[in-house]
């Protein structure tokens, strides 16, 4: 992996691989995957984003990001084993929330920077690898509740007859913090975030890299993008595309990644 990838990464990377060992191996990953579909990988600089490739005469940037537990009252717990408990879902959901404010404040320095022209896509990559519980998942997934406010199951059963009459997802475009503060979680769906293309989320990391290399990938377009991501270009992995259904409901469309 190392001998592709090499071209690509900035003088300071080995060194730091003993501090920043699971971004940066993020990052590593996630070129030599894109460069294993056939994409062409352009470096630019060391200040970021990490590298750019180009899709239908567009640049699409791409920029990796690996959370941690984070700090402070709303970090996620370590994992106690041997013990019975609940999946802290919503702490989990906001480190990813995070993670894409963190890529999107340096998206715009980028911009104001010139180092990317406002015709450019814009492509985050979050692995959360490093997140307690997170590898464990949850139906939602983690990036459908941070993109896209899609919440808890909830049905609708006829109390006489038993039978369930609804179900759906119920829409939680906000998490509230211990402190009060409310944190969106639904940037890519409604009058949102226009500049992110598309989120690309996996939690593969050095440990795991083996048992399921590729099959963890997953894209998750925005439909208020003003660059939006081809759907066909990414067909080596899963994607998921909102399909509006009203101003609170929308369908998640699954589209199955195709067999190498």
């Amino acid at each position: 992996m190392w001998e592709k990838y090499s071209p690509y990464a900035d003088r300071n990377f080995l060194s730091s691989l003993r501090t920043e060992f699971h971004a940066r191996f993020w990052e590593m990953l996630l070129c030599t995957q894109l460069l294993e579909a056939g994409f062409k990988v352009v470096k630019e600089s060391s200040a970021g984003p990490e590298f750019y490739i180009t899709l239908d005469g567009k640049r699409f940037w791409v920029e990796a990001v690996s959370p941690k537990a984070g700090t402070g009252p709303d970090a996620v717990p370590p994992i106690e084993y041997g013990h019975a408990g609940t999946l802290p879902i919503d702490k989990i959901v906001l480190r990813v929330a995070s993670a894409l404010s963190e890529k999107l404040s340096h998206y715009r320095r980028a911009l104001a920077a010139g180092r990317i022209s406002p015709d450019d896509g814009y492509i985050i990559c979050i692995n959360p690898s490093q997140v307690p519980h997170a590898k464990f998942g949850t139906d939602p997934s983690y990036p459908s509740r941070a993109l896209y406010g899609a919440g808890n199951l909830t049905l609708g059963i006829d109390r006489d007859s038993r039978k369930i009459l609804d179900q759906f997802n119920v829409y939680t475009p906000s998490i509230t913090k211990k402190s009060g503060a409310s944190v969106a979680t639904s940037p890519f769906f409604g009058p949102g975030e226009i500049s992110c293309s598309a989120v690309i989320y996996s939690v593969m990391d050095f440990f795991n890299i083996d048992r399921c290399l590729g099959d963890d990938f997953g894209v998750y377009h925005n439909p208020n993008a003003a660059r939006p991501l081809p759907i066909q270009a990414f067909r080596m992995f899963d994607q998921f595309v909102p399909e509006p259904i009203d101003e609170s409901r929308f369908t998640l469309r699954h589209i199955s990644r195709e067999a190498a």
